[in-house]
């Protein structure tokens, strides 16, 4: 008899709003087609993705969904709602729904987070948004000041997935010098209240975005690896890639600034651990480890709409015989 076996999906980030203004899956090139055949025909990749997914809800063939963030584009509350009511109504997932009984876990990502929220005195009123959408549809919260953890699998062989939230900088103010901040400052602002999207990709691009986890979220996953069996699978997950992505990047402040404080961590955990993000939208595993210690796996999922990781493992069953 085989060992217990855990599946998890891994969905990358959503961008919804974008998403829905992919083209659909078909090469038009007669655009006087009639639109009403087109969409009876084809569907877009979102939607292709979805519909996978929900059948593996359906089937029972999955024990937890992870959303790896970026519900949104932009920081766009509404985009998020919507991102929300999406993933909870096309996967029948949450309160009262069909598959409510299917854990589904999320983590923020830099584009869920309103800038204009970002500006407040308190570190968290960014996140308040976000997890009241979640709740309206019946979705668990996103972790914010503290970690969640959430034990998935069958009852005898579970694993521990640790959602953590890696998006404390993300929408922070850049310094602007005292000589000039009067007349630079409210420039930037009139231009981005004009809500032209280049112009909103620029400022994203350029602000003062720093991917951080905080302090006593790196102790706390420390002292919850401590106190786990071995036999217990630990899967971390967070927004941001703790390696730089592959290719070169010229933008300033978009790796997580702590991440070598996260990677030395879990590498001197005493157990494997497998590390689940998003955010670069290419799917990558890589493998990091130190003499005579034990490997820490980390997995990017693709963009949604191209895809999604199946995370599939052996677990020992605990307190058992089986190893």
């Amino acid at each position: 008899m085989g060992l217990p076996r855990v599946r998890l999906l891994q969905i990358g980030d959503l961008h919804l709003p974008s998403a829905a203004r992919t083209e659909r899956s078909v090469d038009q090139k007669d655009r006087t087609f009639s639109v009403e055949l087109r969409n009876v025909i084809s569907r877009q990749p979102i939607k292709t993705v979805f519909k996978r997914i929900y059948r593996m809800c359906e089937a029972e063939e999955i024990d937890g969904i992870l959303l790896m963030g970026d519900m949104t584009d932009f920081g766009k509350l509404d985009g998020y709602r919507a991102g929300a009511a999406y993933v909870a109504n096309a996967l029948q997932l949450g309160k009262g729904r069909r598959n409510a009984l299917t854990f589904c876990g999320i983590v923020p990502g830099n584009h869920d987070i309103d800038r204009n929220l970002a500006k407040k005195p308190s570190m968290t009123a960014k996140f308040g948004p976000l997890n009241a959408a979640l709740s309206a549809v019946g979705l668990e919260q996103i972790p914010v000041e503290q970690s969640l953890i959430r034990h998935v699998g069958p009852s005898d062989a579970t694993c521990a997935v640790v959602l953590m939230n890696s998006c404390w900088g993300c929408g922070a103010v850049e310094y602007i010098p005292a000589e000039f901040r009067d007349s630079v400052g409210p420039a930037i602002e009139a231009a981005i209240a004009a809500g032209d999207p280049k112009v909103l990709s620029a400022y994203y691009d350029r602000q003062f975005d720093t991917p951080a986890f905080s302090d006593n979220s790196i102790a706390h996953l420390v002292e919850t690896a401590g106190k786990m069996p071995r036999e217990e699978q630990l899967v971390v997950v967070a927004h941001h890639n703790l390696l730089p992505q592959r290719m070169t990047r010229l933008a300033p402040y978009t790796e997580l600034v702590n991440s070598g404080a996260v990677r030395a961590s879990l590498m001197e955990a005493g157990r494997p651990i497998l590390y689940l993000h998003g955010h670069i939208h290419t799917d990558p595993v890589e493998v990091l480890s130190v003499p005579g210690g034990d490997a820490l796996v980390c997995i990017s999922a693709p963009a949604a709409e191209d895809g999604f990781n199946i995370i599939e493992g052996s677990v020992a069953k605990i307190g058992g015989s089986q190893r």
